[in-house]
């Protein structure tokens, strides 16, 4: 009988410091999930606050192109043309909401800066930013071939490219990036192929003769997602070759809040249209 009792009392023992064993296990997994849960909420929280500090970004972009007016663009019609090329500055550490913002924009055109006669092969405009290394510009109705560049001239300028004819252009007049179709196309194709997509914005509008096609991205020869016969315009099949352009009065805003290592970027396409707002 004693024997029974010690080894009753044995597993009794074993039992208990199995027991304090899972108890001390289940206990350290507990709070490692209360903890995980506690820094997860925490960053849940910051990430809302750094969404609506760069989507506060983009709303003083907005603001800031309005002028505080919402019924005209007062700023845009009064604008020295080397500002309209830039539209908004590139904002940097800006203080809001506990966090720090950057803004930057993209816009698809540049401008003249001087009248230019039918026979100049130089065409000198505010910035050639982003525009390929050498391509095809659409000034008014005339496309131009250029086969090299500076930080603000196109140089070697082929005038009156493809079917247009040579003409005389006034300083502040847009000057818009030009592609070319890779291939055929049909009136119901979502993706565009072109030769580049350099200098358009990373998502936006291109016309293709008299149809607007929004795009919502791109590769470096393709226009991706794209809706067919925007703005009311009529799908159509295009042929290879046929030149391909930005719409104007479309910038693509970028505003990214930092705080503590972390960081929550909004995006927007805003579009000027018929001369009333930015949508």
């Amino acid at each position: 009988m004693r024997i029974k009792a010690g080894r009753s009392n044995g597993m009794t023992f074993v039992t208990a410091v199995f027991t304090l064993l899972l108890f001390s296990v289940l206990a350290g997994a507990f709070a490692s999930l209360i903890k995980r849960q506690s820094v997860s909420s925490v960053e849940f929280t910051m990430d809302e606050e750094l969404f609506f500090a760069a989507d506060s970004g983009i709303e003083m972009s907005i603001n800031w192109l309005y002028q505080d007016d919402p019924t005209t663009l007062a700023w845009w019609d009064n604008a020295d043309p080397a500002n309209r090329s830039r539209l908004l500055p590139n904002y940097q550490d800006i203080p809001l909401k506990d966090s720090l913002i950057d803004i930057t924009s993209q816009y698809a055109a540049t401008n003249l800066i001087s009248d230019i006669g039918v026979g100049e092969t130089s065409i000198e405009v505010n910035s050639t930013t982003d525009f390929p290394a050498n391509g095809v510009i659409l000034i008014n109705t005339e496309w131009i071939q250029y086969f090299a560049k500076t930080d603000t001239e196109f140089l070697g300028c082929i005038r009156g490219y493809s079917v247009s004819d040579p003409d005389t252009h006034s300083s502040s007049t847009y000057v818009y990036p030009a592609c070319d179709l890779s291939a055929n196309i049909t009136s119901t194709d979502t993706t565009i192929p072109v030769t580049t997509t350099t200098k358009f914005l990373p998502q936006g509008t291109i016309f293709i003769g008299n149809e607007a096609i929004k795009y919502n991205s791109k590769d470096s020869t393709n226009f991706l997602e794209c809706s067919r016969g925007s703005f009311d315009t009529t799908p159509l099949p295009h042929p290879q070759s046929e030149k391909v352009f930005p719409a104007p009065f479309e910038i693509y805003i970028t505003s990214t809040a930092k705080k503590n290592s972390r960081e929550i970027t909004v995006e927007a396409l805003l579009q000027y249209q018929y001369g009333s707002k930015w949508e």
